[in-house]
């Protein structure tokens, strides 16, 4: 054919080949391009019946969709309503066994503290036991600290372990055993000091009566009766067994209530002491006075170191540091404190307190209240009493060097023999009367000028020479200052 098509064209073979190849290509690129236009027209054909909504293009599969949707929700609504057990049929072992193995655990923990807490209270109660042997010294002696020592560790044996060693303390004859005792008691007063405080002001009031009692019994076995008959040398004997001075032994002497002599003296007759209080046993009863003494000096010593722990919590506290109303004052009532140390007494209402020789120096009394309190020859250098009522209170004897007098009420107060160097008087209400006895012109009364003028108009006869004051240091200035004032006026 290719041989016809070269004659038919006049033997021009090339051209002719070209012609054929041309037509060829045409019909290819014509072909291409109906078959991409068919494949267009088919796919936009597609997607228009896809973008179609099921309802316009055909109502009944429409309504099969429905169908099968609400058949859909009723199964689902029908799995739900007993879903839950079938859940549990199906997936509920790992949930069970992971539930009992839950409480596996805590029933072996439960069972376990329950355990510990038996064995713990078997062991304190043992203790308690090992304590309360009275013919066994050693025993304790370890009994105590081993009180002290679950106490601190568990809260719930604190009350019991407290009261086991304060009554432990007040029938205990050994001095070691005493000292163990009241370091015990130290340690729980270290460890909750505000608790505390309650239970040692009532084991103080016990110990005064039973020292009372012991200083009584010790009198009537040196042949002493009732306070007319005792002698002076009973006194000092007293006072060397004790470390307490004669007022202070006095007071607590006088204390004794009748019942309590009747019942005194009606045992040291059936002791045969008879009627005329011959000499029974003296050397057991100063040894028991020694130890009541002894009793009640570490009984004050532990109130001091409650007090300051106390005031050391709250200063330290939140609530202390902006409110001064967070910490409620405390009262002492017929407490004996001879000797104590205390710091920080602010707005306490102490009332009766035996507080002689006491160490308060620096201490803050400011509003405090003392009622017929003994201060006698009690260390107050540098205090602040300022807004203090104090009423009836003695302070004979007292050091008061530079101690803050501002706003005082001080009435019917004893200051004979007080050490006055630079106490401040401001706004003090004292009468000129209370000066008596005293050096108070080595008070400051640079802030009141008045009371300076009263006391000087009552008491300048007192006076020694100025002179002599003067080149010894023992005039305040404003005494100085106020006599010559007084004296260039007259000149």
């Amino acid at each position: 054919m290719g041989f016809v098509s070269c004659l038919a064209y006049g033997g021009d073979v090339p051209a002719a080949e070209a012609r054929r190849r041309f037509n060829l290509s045409f019909l290819r690129a014509l072909q291409s391009f109906c078959l991409a236009a068919v494949f267009l027209f088919q796919g936009f054909v597609a997607d228009k019946s896809s973008g179609e909504s099921p309802g316009s293009a055909d109502p009944l599969v429409q309504a099969q969709i429905e169908n099968q949707k609400a058949q859909a929700r009723y199964y689902s609504r029908q799995s739900d309503r007993r879903g839950f057990w079938r859940s549990l049929r199906e997936f509920g072992w790992p949930v069970g066994l992971i539930a009992v193995g839950v409480a596996a655990i805590v029933a072996v923990g439960l069972n376990q503290r329950a355990n510990l807490r038996s064995r713990s209270d078997t062991e304190f109660y043992e203790t308690i036991k090992l304590f309360s042997q009275k013919d066994n010294p050693p025993s304790r002696l370890m009994a105590a600290g081993a009180l002290a020592q679950m106490a601190v560790r568990k809260k719930r044996f604190y009350e019991c372990a407290f009261d086991e060693l304060s009554l432990g303390l007040l029938s205990e004859s050994q001095s070691k055993v005493q000292d163990a005792i009241g370091l015990a008691i130290g340690r729980l007063v270290r460890k909750n000091p505000k608790n505390s405080l309650p239970k040692l002001d009532a084991i103080n009031r016990a110990l005064k009566l039973s020292l009372s009692e012991s200083l009584y019994r010790f009198f009537l076995a040196r042949g002493g009766a009732p306070p007319d008959l005792i002698s002076e040398n009973d006194w000092i004997e007293a006072e060397k067994l004790t470390n307490f001075d004669k007022p202070a032994l006095k007071s607590l002497f006088e204390s004794l209530p009748k019942d309590r002599v009747e019942r005194i003296l009606n045992d040291a007759r059936k002791m045969g002491c008879g009627g005329k209080g011959e000499p029974v046993q003296e050397d057991g009863a100063g040894l028991a006075l020694a130890n009541a003494a002894e009793q009640l000096r570490l009984n004050v010593k532990s109130i001091s170191e409650s007090l300051i722990y106390l005031n050391q919590g709250s200063a330290n506290s939140f609530r202390w540091t902006f409110s001064s109303r967070g910490n409620a004052p405390g009262a002492f009532f017929s407490t004996f404190l001879a000797g104590g140390e205390f710091r920080n007494l602010r707005s306490w209402r102490i009332c009766r307190a035996v507080l002689r020789g006491a160490n308060l120096a620096s201490a803050n009394l400011g509003r405090a209240s003392l009622l017929e309190v003994d201060l006698s020859n009690a260390d107050l250098s540098y205090a602040k009493l300022s807004f203090v009522r104090c009423k009836g209170t003695k302070l004979t004897g007292a050091i008061l060097r530079h101690v803050d007098l501002s706003g005082a009420v001080i009435q019917d107060t004893d200051l004979s023999g007080a050490d006055l160097s630079g106490a401040i008087f401001r706004n003090t209400a004292i009468a000129p009367a209370a000066f008596q006895g005293t050096e108070w012109w080595k008070a400051d009364f640079r802030r009141q000028l008045k009371l300076l003028k009263m006391v000087y108009a009552s008491l300048k006869k007192e006076l020694p020479d100025l002179e002599h004051l003067y080149v010894r240091g023992e005039i305040h200035q404003s005494v100085l200052d106020f006599i010559g004032k007084i004296t260039e006026e007259r000149l």
